[in-house]
């Protein structure tokens, strides 16, 4: 699971312990094992995510997120 997390406190969304951060329920798996917190739309960039994915065998991810500027939502596919 990968969670968006402002680094920037003036930007007013997606901060620390707020709702707008918080992962909704209705996609809230039922076990998490880990949760990689990002700070860019890129969920690949300054995370572990690339890495987590190689060590865990994963060649193929489905990224499912809203972009709140577009006010839409994506899907993305990525092959490793």
């Amino acid at each position: 699971m990968i969670q968006h997390i402002s680094a920037d406190p003036s930007l007013g969304v997606f901060l620390p312990e707020s709702e707008g951060a918080d992962i909704h329920e209705s996609v809230l798996p039922k076990e998490v094992k880990t949760v990689i917190v990002k700070n860019f739309p890129n969920s690949f960039l300054k995370t572990y995510l690339e890495i987590k994915l190689r060590d865990n065998g994963v060649t193929k991810v489905i990224v499912i997120g809203m972009m709140c500027r577009q006010n839409r939502f994506t899907t993305h596919s990525l092959y490793l």
